[in-house]
């Protein structure tokens, strides 16, 4: 979360000035065709964040049933083959 905001404050304050926003918009016109509002980048930024996130608990939460015996080879190895395989 603080990585997160640490990066949307510095990329606004990178882009204070006139020209570094016509600069901006200069560069992104020119590789893309298009030029993207400030605002949807950040908001891109933080949908992108919310998805880590949210694989990342899920992959603990995995790796947790595995510890805690749910899944042992023994007990269940085509459910774990499986789970092997999808990562």
């Amino acid at each position: 979360m603080k990585a997160r905001d640490f990066a949307t404050g510095n990329f606004r304050l990178g882009l204070e000035s006139t020209m570094a926003l016509a600069q901006r918009a200069g560069e992104a016109l020119l590789m893309t065709g298009e030029i993207e509002p400030v605002e949807d980048v950040v908001a891109a930024t933080h949908r992108r964040h919310a998805g880590r996130r949210a694989a990342a608990g899920a992959a603990a939460l995995q790796a947790r049933r595995l510890r805690h015996g749910r899944g042992r080879p023994g007990r269940d190895a085509d459910r774990l083959r499986g789970i092997l395989a999808s990562n």
